[in-house]
């Protein structure tokens, strides 16, 4: 009798929330530049082909299960740039709503733990090619390498959208006292200094969402998507950056994740008008009230509803 693997899901790390992920099973990072996703597709299909791993007809089979279940439904997402898109999007959504909910993150992976106290890219990526070296080397272990990946890829994508790691309070237990205080009087308190955290951020969103609408108007939508991104880290409750954002998902044929934008402006904003233009458009219909498309920006144009990874954040 043929070994199963076990499901493609896996319990740890962005497997536990119901995803696959893609990036662990191919032993990439999130990080991973596209033209390094074949290669490493190519090493894994080397390792895991039926004529050239192992020497039984059982884990032949395995091998080829694996191989057909899990590796190459990762490499058909990953190698397409618009589906990669789309599901590390996914991803970091995730981690907003994580976030949001205020969940608690607690990687049982040493090398896990040491990333969540100190979110470091390069410390990210190295672990995660120090496991791949080995991840398909032995078929019991396949899974157990993936788990390990994607709790890596978990903690990394919560701590770039600013999880806050905190560390248990120490218990401290009460010493008998050996020595006897005087009274005194106490030390008079200072005014607590002016905290200008939040008008710096302010002056700081202003910039980005500035330099994101120029970045608009002359058509650069990857250095647009950069900035407004950065500024709705600051302020996500900025209908114009919403809606400007939705414009550039538009440009870049990205239909979902625009109409996910644009109804959140509207959401902040009912009257937000770069956004019920473009919404409208999108839907088929013709604008309430008929607005000037930004400029620089290509008039949207109308597209049938759109399934796949983003289909259910056009509900």
């Amino acid at each position: 009798m043929v070994h199963q693997p076990r499901k493609s899901r896996i319990d740890r790390g962005v497997g536990q929330y119901g995803f696959n992920d893609y990036y662990a099973v191919l032993g990439l990072p999130v990080t991973v530049h596209a033209t390094l996703i074949r290669k490493r597709y190519i090493t894994i299909v080397k390792r895991l082909h039926p004529d050239v791993f192992g020497f039984s007809a059982q884990d032949k089979e395995l091998a080829n299960q694996y191989l057909s279940k899990m590796v190459n439904p990762a490499y058909n997402v990953l190698n397409q740039e618009r589906e990669r898109t789309e599901y590390t999007a996914i991803l970091r959504l995730l981690a907003k709503r994580l976030i949001k909910g205020k969940q608690t993150v607690a990687p049982q992976a040493d090398v896990a733990k040491k990333l969540l106290r100190s979110p470091n890219t390069m410390y990210y990526e190295q672990a995660i090619m120090a496991i791949a070296e080995k991840q398909y080397d032995r078929l019991e272990r396949i899974i157990d390498s993936i788990a390990l990946i994607s709790e890596l890829n978990l903690v990394y994508l919560l701590t770039q959208e600013g999880y806050q790691h905190q560390e248990a309070a120490p218990i401290i237990v009460p010493q008998p006292e050996t020595l006897t205080v005087r009274a005194s009087s106490p030390a008079p308190t200072k005014p607590a200094p002016a905290d200008n955290n939040n008008n710096d951020d302010s002056a700081i969103f202003r910039q980005h969402l500035r330099r994101g609408e120029e970045l608009v108007q002359q058509k650069q939508w990857s250095m647009a998507l950069k900035e407004l991104r950065a500024a709705i880290q600051l302020d996500d409750k900025s209908s114009r950056c919403h809606a400007l954002l939705g414009v550039v998902y538009v440009n870049q044929k990205l239909a979902g994740m625009a109409k996910n934008s644009f109804q959140r402006a509207i959401q902040i904003n009912p009257k937000e008008p770069l956004a019920l233009e473009y919404l409208a458009n999108l839907n088929g219909q013709a604008p309430t009230t008929p607005k000037k498309t930004a400029p620089g920006a290509s008039p949207p144009k109308t597209e049938p509803k759109k399934g796949g990874f983003f289909g259910w954040l056009g509900k």
